[in-house]
C-alpha cells in the first residue's frame, strides 16, 4: 500500500509525528498524575485561600 501525500510529505514524517504524539501523551499524563499526588501528599486548606474579608482589606490599602 502506497501512503498518501498529504500534509505529511513522507512516510518517515508519519512515523516521527506519531512517536511524537505518544511522547507528549506520556509527559502530560506524567504531569497530571504528579499534581494529583501533590495535592493527595499536601491537600489544600481552606485557611489559605483568601476571604472576602482579606479582598476587602487588600482593595481598601490600594491607593486608587
Amino acid at each position: 500500500m502506497t501512503p498518501r501525500r498529504g500534509r505529511i510529505g513522507h512516510p518517515s514524517e508519519l512515523v516521527r509525528a506519531g512517536i511524537e504524539a505518544v511522547v507528549d501523551r506520556v509527559r502530560r499524563g506524567r504531569i497530571g498524575q504528579a499534581i494529583v499526588t501533590g495535592y493527595l501528599r499536601v491537600p489544600q486548606r481552606d485557611e489559605g485561600l483568601w476571604s472576602g474579608a482579606d479582598t476587602a482589606t487588600m482593595i481598601s490599602e490600594e491607593q486608587w
